[in-house]
C-alpha cells in the first residue's frame, strides 16, 4: 500500500481526538478496538499546514493537496448504516483514500471510482457484533476491484481486504499478496493459501480469534511480523521450506499454539516469534542457515523443559537449544 501521506493523516487525527476530548462539543460514539472516543459532530480546526479536519454527511475527512481523505464514518449521521457509499467527492475534492478502522455494523461497502489508497486497520469484535459482508468497488476504478466482495488490487494480485463475517475464504491462483491486515479481525475457521503467494503482509491474520488451521503457500518467501498475532485457536503450523523470512512477534500471544515446524531454507528469523505462546510444547526446525534464533523465554513456558527442540545436530539451533536447557532431539 501506498503510505503517500500516512505520517501527515496520523498527525492531523491525534489533534483531532486531544482538542475533542479537552473541549466540550455535542458528542456521537465511535467505535475503535475496545474503547469509545467521543467525537463532535462538526469539528475543525487548521494546524500548521492549513489542513483541517472536518465532518460531513457522517464522513469524516480532512483535504491534502486538493485531495480528500476520509479517516471515519459516523454511522449515527447517515441514513442507512447498512449500506454505507463513500462518495466520490466531498466540498469539490475527489476521495482518494479510506483509512481508520472498518464501521462494524456496515453490512455492504461501496467505494467509488476515485479511490486510490486504502489504510484500514480492520476490525476487532471477536463477539461477532460485526456485520460487514461485502466491499464492492465501482467498476471503473483503476486501482481497486473486487470479487465475491473480497477486495483487491486491479489485476487481483494482492488480497487487499475481507469482510469480517467471513468463515472461510477461497483465495484466487492470481494472487501473490497478501497486504497487512487483509484479515484482520475476520471470523475465520481455517484458511488454505494458495502456492501461488508469495508474501504475507504485517497483521495479515492478526486478530483472527476462530482461526484453527492455516495451510501456507509452498511458494511463500516472507512471513511478515505480527502476521498471526492473537490467533488464540491456533494450535499447530508448518511453514514451508520456500520461506525465507519470518518477522518479529508473528505469533504473538497464540496462547494455545502447541507445535511450529520451520521449513529448511529459513534464513532470517526476528525476535520475539513466540512472546505469548504459554502451550508451545515442540518446536521444528529444518534449517541450517541460522546464526540466531528466538528460543521461548521461561516467562512463558514455564521451565525449558516443557518445550522440545528438534532440529539438525549440527546446526545452531540444535547446539544452543542443548545449552540453554531445552530438551532436544536430533534429525
Amino acid at each position: 500500500m501506498e503510505m503517500r501521506w500516512k505520517g501527515l493523516k496520523w498527525f492531523v487525527l491525534s489533534v483531532f481526538v486531544f482538542t475533542i476530548v479537552c473541549l466540550p462539543a455535542s458528542t456521537v460514539k465511535a467505535e475503535y478496538e475496545e474503547e469509545e472516543e467521543e467525537y463532535s459532530r462538526y469539528w475543525e480546526k487548521d494546524d500548521d499546514s492549513g489542513d483541517s479536519i472536518k465532518e460531513k454527511d457522517g464522513f469524516v475527512y480532512y483535504i491534502y493537496k486538493n485531495k480528500v481523505i476520509v479517516i471515519d464514518i459516523i454511522l449515527e449521521l447517515l441514513e442507512d448504516d447498512k449500506e454505507v457509499t463513500i462518495p466520490e467527492s466531498i466540498d469539490g475534492y475527489p476521495v482518494v483514500e479510506f483509512s481508520g478502522y472498518l464501521p462494524t455494523e456496515v453490512e455492504n461497502l461501496y467505494l467509488p471510482k476515485t479511490l486510490k489508497y486504502w489504510d484500514i486497520e480492520g476490525t476487532y469484535t471477536p463477539d461477532d457484533s460485526d456485520h460487514l459482508k461485502n466491499i464492492i468497488v465501482d467498476k471503473d476504478n483503476p486501482k481497486f476491484s473486487s470479487k465475491n466482495g473480497i477486495l483487491y488490487n486491479k489485476k487481483k494480485t494482492a488480497l487487499v481486504q475481507c469482510p469480517s463475517t467471513r468463515k472461510s475464504v477461497t483465495i484466487p491462483k492470481s494472487v501473490r499478496t497478501i497486504k497487512n491486515s487483509a484479515f484482520t479481525g475476520v471470523h475465520l475457521r481455517k484458511i488454505v493459501i494458495p502456492d501461488t503467494v508469495k508474501t504475507i503482509e504485517e497483521f495479515a491474520f492478526s486478530g483472527c480469534t476462530k482461526l484453527k488451521s492455516v495451510k501456507l503457500s509452498k511458494n511463500l518467501k516472507v512471513l511478515e511480523q505480527r502476521a498471526f498475532e492473537e490467533c488464540f485457536n491456533l494450535k499447530t503450523i508448518k511453514i514451508p521450506d520456500s520461506v525465507e523470512k519470518i518477522g518479529e512477534l508473528v505469533f504473538f500471544l497464540c496462547r494455545n499454539l502447541q507445535s511450529v515446524e520451520i521449513g529448511e531454507n529459513l534464513k532470517e528469523i526476528d525476535e520475539e516469534v513466540f512472546w505469548g505462546c504459554k502451550k508451545l510444547k515442540k518446536i521444528t526446525v529444518k534449517t541450517e542457515k541460522l546464526n540466531g534464533f528466538p528460543f521461548p523465554t521461561t516467562r512463558d513456558i514455564g521451565k525449558k523443559k516443557n518445550v522440545l527442540i528438534i532440529a539438525k545436530k549440527d546446526s545452531y539451533v540444535y547446539r544452543t537449544a542443548k545449552k540453554k536447557g531445552f530438551k532436544v532431539r536430533a534429525f
